[in-house]
């Protein structure tokens, strides 16, 4: 998983966020990530997750105006 977070921070330290705001507002968002991933799992009745699961529900953290289009 921590490829997924250090790809976050990268990408937020490229449009010039601080390293200390990149690195919080990554953990956020991919702890949030995290969580929903977790919810899936769960109601598919799975357990563990991979990189990709938190990948696919990322967007929706760090676009939450996406979801209303």
């Amino acid at each position: 998983m921590g490829d997924v977070l250090s790809g976050i921070i990268a990408a937020l330290l490229g449009q010039q966020a601080t390293l200390f705001d990149a690195a919080c507002a990554g953990c956020v968002a991919h702890g949030a990530a995290a969580d929903a991933a977790d919810a899936v799992a769960r109601q598919r009745g799975t357990r563990g997750m991979l990189a990709t699961d938190l990948f696919a529900l990322l967007w929706q953290f760090v676009n939450p105006e996406m979801i209303q289009q």
